[in-house]
Order: C-alpha cells, then sequence, then structure tokens
C-alpha cells in the first residue's frame, strides 16, 4: 500500500511539473499556405558607352565605342549567375576588356553586377596572354527589379601613364 501511494503521488509531481504540450497546430488550420518554391525570372538589360583616351604625340587622342549587348535572362529555371564579355580597341595600341558577372537574388529580385576592367596598351589592339597589361579595375553595384541604373569606371594604365578608358553601362533589371 506504502508503494501504491508512493507512485501515485511521484506521478501526481511529474505530471505537474511537466505537463505534456499541446500539439502544434496543422498550418492549414492557421491560415497559412505552404507553397512549393516559387519560380524567378528577370531580364537584364545593358548598354555600353566607353571613352578611351590613348595618348599620342600627333594624331586623335581620344574614341568613344558603344554597343547594346544582348538581353541577359536570370532565374531559377536560367541559372542565377552569367557572365558577359566583350572588348573595345582604340588607337591601334589600346585593348579594353569588360568582364561582367550578374547575379540575381531570388529573394528580393535585386541584380548584382560584378566588373573587371583590364587595360592594355602596347605595340596592337591585342587583349589577354601575352599582351601589355597596364591596369586593372574591379568593383560592383545592385539593380532593383525594375529600376534602371548607371554604373561608371575608369581603368587607368599605371604602368606609362597617360591612356585611360571611361567605361558607362545602363543597366535595367526587369520583369
Amino acid at each position: 500500500m506504502k508503494l501504491l501511494a508512493w507512485v501515485s503521488l511521484a506521478l501526481g509531481a511529474i505530471s505537474q511539473a511537466s505537463p505534456i504540450p499541446d500539439p502544434l497546430p496543422h498550418p492549414a488550420s492557421t491560415g497559412l499556405a505552404l507553397s512549393p518554391r516559387q519560380s524567378v525570372s528577370r531580364t537584364v538589360s545593358i548598354s555600353s558607352n566607353m571613352l578611351i583616351h590613348d595618348s599620342e604625340t600627333f594624331g586623335d587622342d581620344e574614341f568613344t565605342r558603344s554597343r547594346t549587348l544582348g538581353a541577359v535572362k536570370l532565374g531559377t529555371s536560367e541559372g542565377l549567375m552569367k557572365q558577359v564579355s566583350y572588348t573595345e580597341t582604340a588607337g591601334g595600341e589600346i585593348c579594353v576588356k569588360v568582364d561582367l558577372t550578374l547575379t540575381l537574388s531570388p529573394t528580393n529580385l535585386s541584380v548584382d553586377v560584378a566588373y573587371f576592367l583590364t587595360l592594355y596598351e602596347g605595340t596592337s589592339e591585342a587583349c589577354g596572354d601575352g599582351a601589355d597589361l597596364d591596369g586593372t579595375v574591379e568593383s560592383s553595384g545592385s539593380v532593383g527589379p525594375n529600376t534602371t541604373r548607371t554604373i561608371e569606371a575608369t581603368v587607368n594604365n599605371v604602368d606609362e601613364g597617360g591612356d585611360w578608358a571611361r567605361l558607362t553601362l545602363t543597366v535595367l533589371n526587369s520583369s
């Protein structure tokens, strides 16, 4: 009898000390809708204007190059990151390479535009391996959804001086 009273007393203390929590309500009963991951897609349109200054004793010093790059699709089915590269040349001696990395943030639909510019100046308009690399610059900017942003950067000839290229990108992030 003492044992039964003790067990009864112990069970009463346990039930008072640690009550069993009520089960969590099902999401449907709270009005919350659980949906599969939504697909996102954005179109990024870029126009480029580059002013190249080729410092010369004789002849023209400045050349302007403009281009519209094709629309780039970013999204859950197209890929959240794309790279775009192109070159501009001037004066028989200058080559500027532009490398862009476009990255879509699926949470806020902004697009990060990271850029890397390289300036080559030598005896030809060659870019890349074996060319005379004279300057680099890199940075990035963010373009919100349904917004146009202008991004500007200048790369200078840090080896011989005088030469430079100023890039102006106009970036539209649309649905």
